[in-house]
C-alpha cells in the first residue's frame, strides 16, 4: 500500500529520511510505502508527478 502524506512536520526533515521517520513512529500490520511531502511541494507536483495526479483521482482519505 502507498500512502501519501502532506504535513508541515517533514519541513525540517530531508526527503531522503521522511519515510524512515514515520515507519518508526507509525507501526502497521503490512507493508506501508509512505511519500511524505510538505503542502508545498504536494502542491508544486500535483501539476507535474504522474504519481500525485493519479492518487489525487482515486479515494483520498484525510486525517487532521
Amino acid at each position: 500500500m502507498d500512502v501519501i502524506l502532506v504535513s508541515e512536520y517533514f519541513s525540517s526533515i530531508p526527503f531522503i529520511s521522511r519515510m524512515t521517520d514515520v515507519l518508526l513512529n507509525v507501526p502497521f500490520r503490512i507493508h506501508v510505502d509512505y511519500i511524505c511531502y510538505t503542502p508545498e511541494e504536494f502542491s508544486r507536483l500535483s501539476e507535474t508527478s504522474a504519481i500525485v495526479k493519479e492518487a489525487l483521482e482515486g479515494p483520498v482519505i484525510a486525517l487532521v
